[in-house]
């Protein structure tokens, strides 16, 4: 489906839907394709795995807490190396 920006805008949630159901939406700008909206492959899997029971939807939303600070004895790269036995 090929849609322009100003459609799009208009009724955005009608082709996220879509997109959704598996039908790519191409966003075009004076007639010019400038972006798709297209489904996730395997999008449905959260929603399926929280009714499984397999996953669990966040309890906290919102901003995230600032990141530890830890002191490490050496860079990132070294420890790959070390792991790869290099």
């Amino acid at each position: 489906m090929i849609i322009g920006i100003r459609e799009l805008t208009q009724n955005l949630s009608k082709f996220i839907e879509k997109a959704a159901n598996g039908e790519v939406v191409v966003i075009t700008d004076r007639g010019i394709a400038k972006a798709m909206i297209v489904p996730i492959p395997g999008g449905d899997q959260m929603s399926i795995g929280v009714v499984e029971g397999w996953l669990t939807l966040a309890k906290k939303t919102g901003r995230l807490s600032r990141p530890l600070k830890l002191n490490g004895s050496m860079r990132s790269i070294d420890a790959i190396n070390e792991d790869r036995g290099s």
